[in-house]
Parts: structure tokens; C-alpha cells; sequence
């Protein structure tokens, strides 16, 4: 393992060179990104969390500092799972959003003894079976715009959609203009894990499987449907808590890093307790 750039350090895993950041000592937390976004977007919750709390931050294959080709959506459940086994050498508490939070179902379902505890902020979960005519539009005016060979575009569009708030502007115009040029910069990847999530996973009886403390996360002002699917998430996992976020979007951290990281905090508290489900 190297490190450069100050807190950006690398591990090699699974033959691929991973950067990822990390903060604090103490319970281990491990944060996936979702589609699009990169280690930073959950900066200010690893700083929130404070004493106890060994945050892990990393860019997923094809996204940011890691780069390269996507890969499969196998390959980033195991990176998750290799990742965790090579730095943390144990349980961690996991925290997604959007895919991210898929493949942190997917990662808790395959993986139990690698997962203490979950939060899932905004789980965008077997969307294509989620109707949405909001959503459905937004998809196909972003394929059309990626045939037409305009990838960047195609993904700032989605960008903005995604983090739409309900009373007009959205979460990604307002990022620093760094977060920005490196989402347009992977963009490719952004477009290709669209198509991937187009595919139902993990099934639903998968989820119900997940005993481990689990806490949804849900912002009061984003697109609706993607408060329906987390709280589907939500109804299938034994004990889950719902927690909203009234001011925040779909990024719902990056809104309210203090409500996320109270949240994480309380979930974390809940997996050192007996597991009422052993």
C-alpha cells in the first residue's frame, strides 16, 4: 500500500489499484459511492462523525482516482467485499447511496460476516420495476443523448435530474466545480452503470435475508421515486429504521452531513448491541 497526494492513499486489490481516503480511528465505517459520484461526496460525514469512527472512503472501478474500465456489477460487490477484508480485516458498518446502496445490499447479502450494520441513503433498488413516468423519461432522454455520441451531457443531464429538488434546482450545480468536472469526466462509466442497473437485484428475498442493523435514509425534497424504492427497501429488511432528512435530495448527505452522520452514529450503536435476530 502506498500513499500520495496527503490523505489519498492506494491499495491494490483484486488487480486493480483502488484510492481511497480515510479519517478517524475506531469502528470502522466504509462508504460506497453512488453512480457518478466519488470518495468526496462523503467528506463531511466522515468529519461529522468525529472520535470513534474510522472512515473509509474510496472510488469505485471506473469512477475518479480509481479509473479504468467499469467492470461488472459482480466485480464491485467483491471489490467492496475486498476492499473491506484487506483494510479492515473484519465487519464494518456500510454505508450507499443510490447504487451505492444496491451494491451495499448486494455486499451485506453475500458477504454477511464482512457487514456489521447498514445505511442506505436513497437505495435507487429495482428501479426499472419502480413505474415512474418522471423517471422514465429522464432515462430515455439520456440514452438518446449518449447515442448521439454526446456522453458528457448525457450524464451532467442525469446529474442534474437525479439530484433534482422538488421546488426547482438540484444538488449538483451547487457542487464545487472539481466534483463536477470529475463526474463529467467518468461519465462513460455513469452511462454504462445506468444500463447495469436496469437489471432487478438483488431479488427481494435476498433483502429479507439481511438481519444486520439497517437504518434508510430518505430526503425530504427529492424525486419521489426515489423515496418510494428505499422505503420498499426498507419494508423488506427485518427491524430497518427509516430516518428522513427533510432538507436534502437524492445525495441526502451532502445536504445534511450532520442528520446522515447522526444517523450512521445511531446505527453503528445499534450493531454493538446483542443482534435481536441471532
Amino acid at each position: 500500500m502506498d500513499q500520495a497526494d496527503g490523505s489519498l492513499e492506494f491499495v491494490e486489490i483484486r488487480g486493480r489499484r483502488f484510492a481511497f481516503e480515510q479519517h478517524g480511528a475506531g469502528t470502522p465505517v466504509v462508504f460506497i459511492p453512488g453512480t457518478g459520484t466519488y470518495r468526496v461526496v462523503y467528506g463531511d460525514v466522515a468529519e461529522t462523525l468525529g472520535d470513534g469512527y474510522r472512515c473509509i472512503r474510496y472510488d469505485r472501478r471506473g469512477f475518479a482516482a480509481t479509473g479504468g474500465a467499469l467492470g461488472s456489477w459482480h466485480d464491485h460487490v467483491q471489490d467492496a467485499a475486498a476492499l473491506i477484508q484487506t483494510l479492515v480485516g473484519g465487519p464494518a458498518v456500510v454505508i450507499g447511496n443510490s447504487a451505492g446502496g444496491v451494491l451495499a445490499l448486494d455486499l451485506a447479502h453475500e458477504h454477511p460476516e464482512l457487514v456489521s450494520a447498514l445505511v442506505l441513503a436513497e437505495p435507487a433498488w429495482r428501479m426499472a420495476l419502480t413505474p415512474s413516468a418522471d423517471a422514465t423519461w429522464a432515462l430515455t432522454r439520456t440514452f438518446v443523448t449518449w447515442l448521439a455520441r454526446r456522453p458528457e451531457q448525457a450524464a451532467t443531464f442525469f446529474y442534474r435530474w437525479a439530484t433534482g429538488y422538488v421546488d426547482g434546482g438540484n444538488q449538483f450545480d451547487q457542487y464545487p466545480e472539481e466534483w463536477r468536472a470529475t463526474a463529467r469526466g467518468h461519465a462513460r462509466s455513469t452511462l454504462r452503470e445506468l444500463l447495469q442497473l436496469t437489471v432487478p437485484r438483488p431479488s427481494s428475498r435476498a433483502v429479507r435475508t439481511i438481519v444486520v442493523p439497517t437504518t434508510v435514509v430518505i430526503g425530504g425534497r427529492g424525486r419521489p421515486v426515489f423515496r418510494r424504492t428505499a422505503r420498499a427497501v426498507a419494508a423488506r429488511i427485518p427491524g430497518a429504521d427509516v430516518v428522513t432528512l427533510p432538507k436534502s435530495a437524492h445525495i441526502v448527505n451532502t445536504d445534511d452531513p450532520e442528520g446522515f452522520a447522526s444517523a450512521v452514529a445511531a446505527t453503528a450503536q445499534r450493531a454493538e448491541g446483542p443482534n435481536p435476530f441471532d
